[in-house]
């Protein structure tokens, strides 16, 4: 018997559309959201049922308030890691 995948959550990350735009980049704007963390990608492909969920008075701790859940497997194309987040002094990160 195959175990049961974890929820996957996709959203479009609607920020980095603006940012793109407005700079150029070309900075992957789709979010792959597991227990794991966040993956960012231009592409994913859904191998198997899943379902759009829009809740404008619950939206995700990102901030996204339509997404597409699944617990089934999905291929990411140009697939990111989340961008480090540099920090300084203020922020609790190295003195210069």
């Amino acid at each position: 018997m195959l175990g049961r995948v974890a929820l996957t959550r996709i959203h479009v990350n609607q920020h980095v559309i603006r940012r793109n735009k407005a700079t150029g980049e070309e900075a992957p704007p789709l979010t792959v959201k597991t227990s794991r963390g966040n993956t960012y990608c231009r592409a994913v492909e859904i191998l198997g049922p899943s379902r759009v969920v829009y809740a404008p008075d619950c939206p995700l701790a990102c901030g996204a308030r339509v997404w597409i859940e699944t617990h089934a497997e999905v291929r990411l194309e140009g697939a990111a890691q989340p961008p480090s987040k540099k920090r300084g002094p203020a922020e609790g990160g190295p003195k210069p």
